[in-house]
């Protein structure tokens, strides 16, 4: 069975200082959505969830639902995006996680 591998993941400090300076973002009730052009042929993906919004077991499960939602609605364009979870949100399902994201996706 083959291993499947989220690649499309912001890693450098310089892409996420990147996002923040251009400031173009987007709230709504769980999230804060931080966007900027990347000038790459793909989107990239970035999570951040403190450790105050919940215990590791459901922030790991939250990311595993931003990162499927992501999988499934990649934008045509290429654009570094930045999800920042504001409060937790662990025991939703991902139909429901989809439709609040879809809003301002």
């Amino acid at each position: 069975m083959p291993k499947f591998t989220f690649k499309e993941k912001l890693r450098e400090k310089k892409d996420f200082e990147r996002l923040f300076k251009y400031r173009k973002c987007f709230f709504i009730s769980n999230f804060i959505i931080y966007i900027c052009p990347n000038g790459l042929a793909f989107s990239r993906l970035g999570i951040s969830i403190k450790r105050t919004v919940a215990k590791a077991y459901k922030r790991n499960r939250m990311k595993r639902l931003i990162r499927e939602f992501f999988r499934l609605n990649k934008p045509n364009n290429n654009y570094d995006i930045l999800i920042v979870v504001r409060q937790d949100f662990g025991n939703k399902k991902l139909a429901e996680v989809s439709e609040e994201l879809r809003k301002l996706w």
